[in-house]
């Protein structure tokens, strides 16, 4: 193919950068994976850039890599994304994802062969932040068993896998600044006891920075396609996570007495006037302890698409278009939706 066609095939997509990203994939394409040698650190590494106006206008780095070392049969891998918002005082743009695992009896390699087989078992941890979600720490330990049906396919791999993980993660549940005072330093005056002050804290779970953690165990099921041809590599990663409970568990008992403070609030005016009067809901939502923990035990589910196009021995131009969406995640007035597209550069070895 025509090196100005390829690069015309990349350009399009760089003029397509929206919205916001989550990050976590499988960077490494179907040649490096095929060409692993025992006792060697394979890698690929990728800077990307993304330019953005929403409601302010920002500039975001984003940094990939992805580390595989071979044994005969098995492979450790350590994949990593960090972004880095450069116009966000507050870090709020800010996010990564790191993951280490190993692959158990994925392959046989000696000096006469190479050979998959039909399936692999994996053990892995990964560990996550994501301000602009409120997302402060989420820490995954996990197993999963993963088929290679395309195992003698010249040009392409599919791998879908099913497994467990579970841990912790600790999300920002009480955002506004009076809230947040007000459950700090008011509900004793509010209540009248220390029993009830203690009953709501317990049911609301944060602690005084806001921030409530949470264990949590999924069900996961994803596939793996990755295909290359001449000097094209396609990478596309999908995900389903359901959590086997939700993560906040609604209790009628606590009505009247979040009742007593949704009242306080009202007559000392720490609720906007026009929120009262417009948008029960919005009130609800962002003014109310309850009202900021979700209690629906929907799935997390991620797709990552790469497109790299070789430029020069082992850089590549890449494109990535990520998807998120997380409907099972602490505060529900959090996005549960981010997306992006990103253009950058890659380098294997």
């Amino acid at each position: 193919m025509n090196v100005k066609k390829i690069f015309a095939i990349w350009l399009i997509g760089s003029v397509l950068s929206i919205g916001t990203a989550t990050a976590q994939s499988y960077l490494a394409t179907k040649t490096l994976l095929d060409s692993v040698k025992v006792n060697k650190l394979h890698g690929t590494a990728e800077a990307l850039l993304k330019v953005e106006q929403t409601d302010n206008f920002k500039v975001e780095l984003d940094a990939n890599v992805e580390l595989i070392y071979a044994f005969t049969k098995h492979k450790l891998r350590f994949a990593g994304n960090v972004a880095y918002n450069t116009t966000d005082i507050y870090d709020n743009g800010n996010k990564g994802f790191f993951y280490l695992g190993g692959d158990f009896f994925q392959f046989n390699i000696d000096k006469d062969k190479r050979e998959k087989t039909k399936q692999f078992f994996s053990v892995f941890a990964t560990y996550q932040y994501d301000y602009c979600r409120d997302l402060h720490d989420r820490a995954m330990l996990g197993t999963s068993i993963t088929w290679q049906p395309l195992r003698e396919h010249p040009n392409m791999f599919v791998e879908p896998s099913v497994g467990l993980m579970a841990g912790m993660q600790y999300w920002r549940v009480i955002k506004q600044p009076t809230n947040l005072d007000l459950y700090n330093n008011y509900l004793p005056t509010i209540l009248g006891n220390d029993e009830d002050v203690q009953k709501v804290k317990t049911y609301v779970g944060a602690d005084p920075a806001g921030y409530r953690m949470q264990w949590d165990a999924r069900l996961m099921a994803s596939v793996h396609f990755g295909g290359e041809w001449d000097r094209i590599a396609l990478n596309i990663h999908a995900m389903i996570a359901q959590p086997l409970w939700p993560q906040f568990n609604e209790d009628p008992s606590m009505d009247a007495l979040l009742a007593k403070i949704d009242k306080y609030r009202l007559d000392k005016k720490l609720i906007p006037e026009e929120v009262i009067m417009t948008d029960e809901a919005a009130r609800h939502q962002k003014y109310d302890f309850e009202g900021c923990m979700n209690p629906k035990a929907l799935p997390l589910i991620t797709a990552k698409i790469g497109l790299n196009i070789r430029i020069w021995k082992k850089l590549s131009a890449v494109t990535r278009f990520e998807f998120l969406w997380d409907g099972g995640q602490v505060p529900a007035y959090s996005t549960h939706l981010t997306y992006c597209f990103t253009q950058g550069l890659s380098y294997s070895w």
